[in-house]
């Protein structure tokens, strides 16, 4: 399922009907609402006039199969995502971002944006990238990918398998439980990293910096 809107709020529930369904409002001046669906793809647009330099906001309310794929693009508006197994595309570029994750792949970007991200603790693949949009992740586990220019990266997670974080001037607080055959990187410019790995701990490490002080558990 496509979905696109300008200005306003988007939000994707999923459901047990082999329906989609569309509520909501659109904005004035808004042309039409585009729904058109084809073998396995249903596409969601708010269309409006040529040359319009005004955007009224527009609501959507989009209930679609659980194990839906949802592809989400916004200007300025909201993105809310619930109860969906399936993958998960969400993108916009002033707007926040909610959704919840299991266990297929989620990719969220937003340039000034915030982001939080729900899981249940299954194994996925998570992809995060802002400008200057902060993220909060919880109840997260499997393969985390995240960039941020001048972001805050809160993550909370389960088990990480994988995870590769790149800040410039924004910090991160990660929290963790790495296993065995964990692998985790993290680099930053100028920003604080703040890491905290659940007991036990059977790790090598290999901590740099060129003008930043390290602090460690270990000892001196």
């Amino acid at each position: 399922v496509e979905i696109s809107n300008i200005a306003g709020a988007v939000t994707v529930t999923g459901w047990d009907r082999n329906e989609v369904e569309v509520t909501g409002e659109l904005g004035d001046g808004v042309e039409r609402l585009e729904f058109t669906s084809a073998d396995k793809l249903t596409r969601i647009k708010v269309v409006m006039p040529n040359r319009s330099w005004h955007v009224e906001d527009t609501t959507l309310i989009v209930k679609v199969p659980a194990g839906s794929s949802i592809n989400v693009n916004t200007v300025s508006a909201d993105v809310e995502a619930h109860a969906i197994k399936g993958q998960q595309r969400l993108q916009t570029v002033s707007a926040n971002i909610t959704t919840d994750s299991g266990a297929e792949d989620v990719e969220v970007k937003t340039v000034s944006g915030d982001v939080r991200v729900n899981g249940d603790m299954q194994k996925g693949m998570l992809t995060l990238t802002t400008v200057s949009g902060d993220a909060t992740v919880t109840r997260v586990s499997g393969e985390v990918n995240g960039s941020t220019v001048s972001g805050d990266f809160s993550l909370g997670l389960g088990e990480m398998t994988r995870a590769r974080i790149r800040l410039t001037s924004g910090d991160l607080s990660l929290a963790a439980f790495l296993p065995a055959d964990g692998r985790l990187d993290v680099e930053s410019i100028s920003g604080d990293v703040g890491i905290q790995l659940a007991p036990p701990i059977g790790a090598e490490f290999d901590l740099s910096s060129f003008s930043g002080e390290i602090e460690n558990c270990f000892g001196p």
